[in-house]
């Protein structure tokens, strides 16, 4: 009996010693309130004047989680195209995420090349909408060379 009084007494002061008030970290206010924004690795802004080859519209489902609004799952469906065309340095693949109503013709088109060609879907609905939330698309990923950040981004030449 000595020798299991002298293991739950050091068990207890173990556990005293590790959940002791100093060796805790405790979150201040700043860290709690602090919202880390999803990051899409886009380079600055570039105007080439192109043909549009090719258009093809495409649905984007999401989910996003509301950190404000007591983490508020909020999921919805946005209907985006991708523009291919082609300029005197080859071929684009280009995503314009607000809708549909394009044809084919010359145009002076202004996006952000995306670093890497590969974006998060859920990422780029956030972004160009501002949902501002935390993204759950469990890794659904989109291939493009830029996205059109301006709704009227697209400028044809008549």
């Amino acid at each position: 009996m000595n020798k299991l009084t002298e293991i739950i007494g050091i068990a207890t002061i173990s556990t005293g010693l590790i959940f002791a008030p100093g060796c805790i970290k405790k979150e201040t206010q700043e860290e709690k309130t602090k919202t880390t924004l999803p990051q899409v690795e886009l380079k600055e802004s570039e105007t080439i004047e192109c043909t549009v080859v090719k258009i093809e519209t495409f649905d984007v489902d999401y989910d996003v989680m509301h950190e404000k609004r007591n983490y508020r799952k909020y999921s919805g469906n946005k209907k985006m195209t991708y523009l291919t065309v082609k300029d005197h340095e080859g071929t684009k693949q280009l995503i314009y995420p607000w809708g549909v109503g394009f044809k084919q013709g010359i145009a002076n088109i202004t996006y952000r090349p995306v670093k890497k060609n590969i974006i998060s879907k859920c990422k780029l609905v956030n972004t160009t909408h501002n949902l501002n939330g935390i993204c759950h698309d469990n890794g659904s990923t989109l291939f493009t060379d830029g996205i059109i950040m301006l709704e009227e981004g697209i400028e044809y030449k008549l």
